[in-house]
């Protein structure tokens, strides 16, 4: 079921619910990259659970090029929940404004994805992870 139908047929409560079920099962393990959906971190007990193993990455990209990934998805009107008000971009917009304070205070990494593919993208997340396993404590 996608999370479009699942919210249509349930609610988003119950999908919040789902949600975190998810999160604490995946959450014991190691050495795994959980990317969830941009409202998990909205719940404290998600970020409590996250934050026990692992460090938060956050990727940004400008406005346009969110959109354009977005409606370049064939597949993103299936999986994703009807949008809540007006365009893409307004909706964008708004829960950009809502979430990106919450999303800049828990990462620790933070790319801007807007003009680098993915391999640059990993590099520098990689980059920063090695620069962090090879600091020394100082005294």
């Amino acid at each position: 079921m996608t999370i479009a139908d699942m919210v249509e047929a349930k609610g988003w409560p119950f999908f919040r619910t789902l949600e975190k079920d998810v999160i604490r099962e995946l959450s014991e393990q190691t050495d795994s990259v959980i990317a969830p959906g941009g409202g998990a971190v909205m719940d404290g007990d998600n970020v409590a659970r996250l934050r026990q193993r692992g460090i938060f990455v956050l990727l940004t990209a400008d406005m346009d090029v969110l959109a354009r990934r977005i409606e370049a998805d064939q597949t993103s009107a299936e999986k994703r929940p009807p949008l809540l008000e007006g365009t893409l971009r307004r909706e964008l917009q708004r829960l950009l404004a809502e979430r990106m304070p919450i999303y800049k205070e828990l990462s620790q990494v933070t790319v801007d994805t807007s003009n680098r593919s993915i391999d640059e993208v990993v590099t520098r997340i990689l980059g920063h992870l090695e620069s962090q396993t090879n600091e020394t404590p100082s005294m």
